[in-house]
């Protein structure tokens, strides 16, 4: 492999990323061990990815090369320059991503809410996503660490998404205590078959309550992160993210683990509802 060759497809993945409509500041590496593999307190924390339930919005993907270099069936996400260097070429080039369909539909094609979940590989430290004060409801209960906008296309607007975010099923709500915080109430757990349900009635509507589809037990686990648009305040009413923007969720390194290790990598997850028709 020559360095133009090295040139050649690292330009590639650049127009292919913003062909998408969709940038990745910083995706991740391998790190450690997770803590389900084992890892201990110095294990560093990394993302697995993260999905709009449709597919992998990050890491970006690229149909795996096969020994003639032809692409094969096999999906690689692109974690390192070396998976790039391995898999991309002018005819296979990295795979655009999924985009919510214009209804309220789960991946199953059933009614249901949108959804984004981040998921990680180490336990979240909650209070390190999720905030307890009154105030934390403007920004949909995100302390900061993550966000997640709506960007006007043509003036380059941010707005805030309206909704709620979930860590391993629970989230701040209720009323308030003598410190003037919400409780940290489970609204949704997984049942003995291994599929959501609803603990609290304000959790019917929590993707997979309602229906079950493919991978909807990875919603409620230590290590996820969801947000549902939610602009009423229920979610058995069910809702899209906005059509016409860019939807972005940003994930910084303020995030936290259990074991006290901050995310590693900063990301920027992005999609669209209906067709990507923005220009970068």
């Amino acid at each position: 492999m020559t360095t133009s060759d090295n040139r050649l497809r690292m330009n590639l993945l650049g127009a292919s990323l913003l062909g998408a409509g969709t940038l990745l500041f910083t995706a991740c590496g391998g790190g450690g061990k997770s803590s389900s593999e084992g890892g201990g307190s110095a294990t560093f924390m990394n993302l697995e990815e993260v999905s709009n339930g449709f597919g992998q919005l990050v890491p970006h993907t690229v149909q795996k090369l096969d020994e003639f270099g032809n692409p094969s069936l096999q999906m690689v996400s692109i974690r390192t320059q070396q998976d790039m260097v391995d898999n991309l070429t002018l005819a296979n080039p990295i795979l655009p991503v999924p985009q919510f369909d214009e209804d309220a539909i789960l991946p199953s094609g059933f009614p249901g809410n949108h959804f984004l979940v981040a998921r990680f590989t180490q336990p979240i430290a909650i209070d390190s996503v999720l905030d307890s004060t009154p105030g934390g409801l403007a920004n949909s209960g995100l302390i900061g660490s993550v966000t997640v906008v709506a960007i006007d296309p043509l003036g380059g607007t941010a707005i805030p998404v309206a909704g709620r975010a979930f860590v391993h099923g629970k989230t701040y709500a209720g009323k308030l205590d003598q410190n003037g915080r919400f409780e940290l109430q489970r609204w949704v757990q997984l049942d003995a078959t291994g599929k959501p349900e609803a603990v609290l009635p304000e959790g019917l509507g929590f993707p997979g309550t309602e229906d079950n589809f493919q991978g909807s037990e990875l919603l409620v686990g230590k290590n996820s992160l969801v947000f549902i648009p939610d602009t009423d305040g229920d979610l058995s009413t069910h809702e899209t993210f906005p059509e016409g923007f860019e939807i972005r969720m940003r994930i910084t390194t303020a995030i936290l683990a259990r074991n006290g290790k901050n995310l590693e990598h900063q990301v920027l997850a992005c999609t669209t509802v209906g067709p990507d028709l923005i220009t970068p």
